[in-house]
């Protein structure tokens, strides 16, 4: 970060403390908000491929606990239409230039914003047998598709689906785990060869470690004293307001 001005070296420090702080607190969750804050900085080039590698390095650890938990039969069933997605979804972030992968990044974020705080996919149960292979590979595709091009929240589109699939809660978490690891590792190698993951990358991430140690510590010690959905409703709301201004600035650019 060496090119940044003292504040926003803070800033983006302060993103990925937030964001894992909130990963800290609830699972997840932590991509999306170090996406749209580090954007303003950095570019949403360089601020999704930064996000993808600092939570690759921080998934690492939990590749045993998948691998012992998931449900391997809903795992194969998704992973084929994950990897297509992820990999399409890098050839789009490729050719959008800044402005258009901002305005793009941005409605996509809105709207896994208002799906997710609506429960939209819960709702369709009522319709569609979101336990079918026929609904769960197009699922997993466009999860795949979205969270490549949005740099986070592809997976919001499948917990429905691991909802009603998974026995359990433990097998769950399992197979979020292994999804996550799995798509993580996925856009680093498409990346990678696209030539987006430089040594520059690689160092920014490791330089941002103590400040995304920190907001974990922090997030699983507070959450107990934290009211749950009343925090992520407000955690939700003000994603949402700041996509929405990275969707003003983008049309703003276009039409300038």
């Amino acid at each position: 970060f060496s090119r940044y001005e003292l504040w926003q070296i803070a800033t983006i420090h302060g993103a990925v403390a937030i964001g894992f702080f909130i990963r800290g607190a609830f699972g997840f969750g932590s991509n999306l908000p170090l996406v749209l804050i580090t954007t303003w900085i950095v570019g949403p080039h360089h601020a999704i491929v930064l996000t993808l590698v600092i939570s690759a390095f921080a998934q690492i650890h939990l590749a045993p606990q998948g691998v012992k938990t998931a449900d391997w039969s809903v795992f194969r069933t998704l992973i084929i239409g994950f990897l297509i997605g992820s990999v399409g979804g890098v050839a789009v972030f490729a050719a959008l230039n800044a402005t258009w992968l901002t305005i793009t990044m941005a409605i996509l974020i809105v709207g896994i914003l208002i799906m997710d705080y609506y429960n939209t996919f819960e709702r369709l149960q009522q319709f569609i047998d979101l336990r079918s292979k026929r609904v769960a590979m197009p699922l997993a595709t466009l999860s795949g598709l979205v969270g490549s091009v949005s740099g986070g929240g592809g997976l919001y589109l499948l917990v429905a689906y691991l909802k009603l699939a998974c026995a359990n809660a433990r097998a769950l978490r399992g197979a979020m785990m292994m999804l996550s690891v799995v798509f993580q590792m996925a856009r680093c190698v498409a990346l990678a060869i696209a030539g987006y993951i430089s040594l520059q990358i690689l160092i920014e991430s490791i330089s941002v470690m103590p400040s995304m140690l920190i907001g974990a510590v922090l997030g699983k010690r507070l959450f107990d004293r934290l009211t749950e959905a009343r925090f992520f409703r407000a955690i939700q709301l003000v994603l949402l307001l700041g996509a929405g201004l990275l969707l003003i600035k983008g049309l703003y650019q276009v039409l300038a």
